[in-house]
């Protein structure tokens, strides 16, 4: 999280609270996982946007001040998602330079965990 922020208590304060860059890049990506998963649910959980599908986490996404993260993203999800590689950071974290967020990642990130969700 960035210096001096504070929980919010729905995804549009989240997005509020922050910077305008990360507001747009939030925003965007926001609106590409939620069309990808229209029927979720979004929710804040573990303190950042979430989706929920079928009453359960499915994907996570925050801004910190340099960086997007995604999670889960795991090791494993190479072989599905190989793009993701260059962004894997520490346990299930993807992280994404604000300035050059590439979407098109996270969007397969995404149908790779509601593929699996629907396993």
């Amino acid at each position: 999280m960035m210096a001096g922020m504070t929980a919010s208590e729905n995804v549009d304060d989240y997005i509020a609270s922050y910077p305008e860059r990360a507001q747009e890049v939030l925003r965007e990506v926001r609106r590409r996982v939620s069309a990808l998963v229209p029927e979720a649910s979004e929710v804040i959980s573990y303190g950042i946007p979430t989706l929920k599908l079928d009453g359960k986490n499915l994907v996570h996404y925050g801004a910190f001040t340099r960086h997007l993260s995604v999670y889960p993203v795991m090791q494993e999800d190479l072989g599905e998602v190989p793009a993701v590689e260059p962004y894997l950071s520490g346990r299930g974290t993807a992280k994404f330079p604000l300035d050059d967020v590439p979407y098109e990642v996270i969007e397969d990130v995404v149908r790779m965990l509601r593929r699996r969700r629907e396993g």
